[in-house]
């Protein structure tokens, strides 16, 4: 189990995909209040891993990465451990800086952070489900997801999150799937404190004022069906940085689920990384 100790406290991480002459197109990708490493590794996105070296991680106190409260609950923490866990990959140090992708959720706004503190670990930055700063409905949506998680288990935060996440046709669908110990967000089951400091993290989260200094080619999907983080919060941050490219998706939602929407999804990516690699060869 690869691991990087930071601050005394260790960070897991994996490296997946092609080695040796063929990472010259790593990335990091990051997601929302979950993981994607182990069995979920299947959950990055298949064009975006498809020929290129991925590294993935586990946030503070979820999956196998260690936390403290003697540690800030940051969306600016959790991007130092990103650029500790990509330091100790090897592959910036020893090949390109890496492509940075922060899909739905808090990965957005910590792929922000990596990008204006540690430009020399980013080649390009895709972000989608992001935010540039939350407003009060947001915040207020959070809050209310940390207050019920509190008060009535997992399986109500589970349940309310997956009504306000996902296109309500599919949750009709496949809601035995998306409910229950195997399901949505199951990595949060049984951790009251990582979920409030997540919380924390999510509603303190703010780059407005240094969004300006981010220098890499940069695009932004914006989700015209998110209850959460929709065009109103990922529109700032594709007008805060300096030339960023954009697309907006009318139909989708906060999570994209459904063979279809993660195959547009998945596209969508790797023609920006590609042309990224394409103009930078």
């Amino acid at each position: 189990m690869p691991t990087v100790d930071v601050d005394g406290l260790s960070a897991y991480y994996e490296v997946h995909g092609p080695s040796g002459h063929a990472t010259a197109n790593p990335v990091l990708v990051m997601g929302g209040w979950g993981t994607f490493t182990g069995e979920d590794f299947r959950e990055v996105p298949r064009g975006v891993a498809r020929g290129r070296t991925v590294v993935v991680f586990d946030w503070r106190g979820l999956g196998r990465s260690a936390d403290s409260p003697a540690r800030p609950a940051t969306t600016r923490e959790h991007a130092r451990v990103a650029a500790a866990v990509v330091d100790a990959s090897g592959l910036a140090t020893h090949g390109p800086r890496l492509h940075v992708v922060g899909i739905v959720g808090m990965g957005a706004c910590v792929a922000q952070w990596l990008a204006i503190d540690r430009p020399d670990l980013v080649r390009s930055l895709a972000v989608s489900g992001g935010w540039a700063a939350p407003d009060r409905v947001f915040t207020d949506q959070m809050h209310a997801l940390r207050d019920v998680f509190l008060t009535d288990g997992f399986y109500a935060f589970q349940r309310l999150s997956a009504l306000w996440c996902f296109d309500p046709e599919l949750y009709v669908q496949y809601a035995d799937r998306v409910l229950g110990p195997d399901g949505a967000w199951k990595h949060l089951n049984g951790r009251l404190e990582t979920m409030r400091r997540l919380v924390e993290a999510t509603v303190t989260h703010d780059t407005i004022a240094r969004l300006g200094e981010i220098g890499v080619p940069a695009f932004v999907l914006h989700a015209g069906a998110d209850l959460l983080t929709g065009p109103r919060l990922t529109g700032p941050i594709e007008a805060g940085i300096p030339g960023a490219r954009s697309e907006l998706w009318p139909e989708l939602p906060h999570v994209v689920a459904g063979k279809e929407a993660k195959t547009r999804f998945s596209a969508i990516f790797d023609a920006f990384i590609g042309g990224v690699e394409a103009e930078t060869r």
